[in-house]
């Protein structure tokens, strides 16, 4: 059963791993994390048409290319940051059907990924919550949080690394939050959801 403590001991364990793996076992682990989790494009893993494959691209710590030519980039604008696609790559490890769309982002049922607006305080956040940065879109799991400080799993990180990290929320204002509130419901009740957050300004 899906639950905000699973997802950040999941994340948890893909970092550490991660940390230790070879340039290939990481390109290796990175095509399956876009096989399983990103839905409307494919990647050219194999086939060279003499800018190198895909599979190439990772294994070098380049980005896969927005525009789908295979070989990668170094150029972060045109390529494909998969820090979101690494927040469902988790999700749906822990039981949330959810997929990514290079367009549309994670999408998951609604009765399993409870989106919030409005406003908030630092401590509505906990662990096992996703947040967003609006300013650049990046997506980190929460595993703790000190005060204004928030600890967190985060992918594409420098070096095309997952690991942790931490972010620091802004105290000028409370900052809105994008809502649309589902409750999911079984036989034995309500059960906890995973939290997403849209993070506009709070975060520095």
């Amino acid at each position: 059963m899906p639950t905000r403590e699973s997802l950040v001991i999941y994340a948890r364990s893909v970092a550490h791993s991660y940390a230790s793996m070879s340039m290939d076992d990481r390109a290796a682990f990175l095509k399956d994390m876009y096989e399983k989790t990103v839905v409307g494009k494919k990647y050219n893993w194999t086939h060279n048409v003499g800018y190198g494959t895909d599979l190439d691209a990772l294994r070098q710590g380049k980005w896969l290319r927005k525009d789908g030519r295979p070989g990668g980039t170094t150029v972060a604008s045109e390529g494909t940051s998969w820090c979101g696609i690494f927040a469902t790559y988790c999700l749906r490890a822990v039981g949330v059907p959810a997929q990514w769309g290079l367009l549309t982002g994670i999408d998951a049922p609604k009765n399993m990924l409870e989106r919030r607006s409005g406003y908030y305080t630092p401590d509505d956040i906990g662990p096992g919550d996703i947040c967003v940065v609006k300013e650049n879109q990046h997506h980190f799991i929460v595993h703790g949080r000190a005060g204004k400080k928030l600890h967190s799993y985060d992918g594409n990180l420098s070096g095309q690394m997952i690991a942790a990290g931490h972010r620091h929320l802004a105290r000028r204002r409370q900052a809105s939050v994008r809502l649309r509130q589902k409750r999911r419901r079984t036989r034995a009740g309500a059960v906890e959801q995973i939290q997403f957050f849209l993070l506009q300004d709070a975060v520095i």
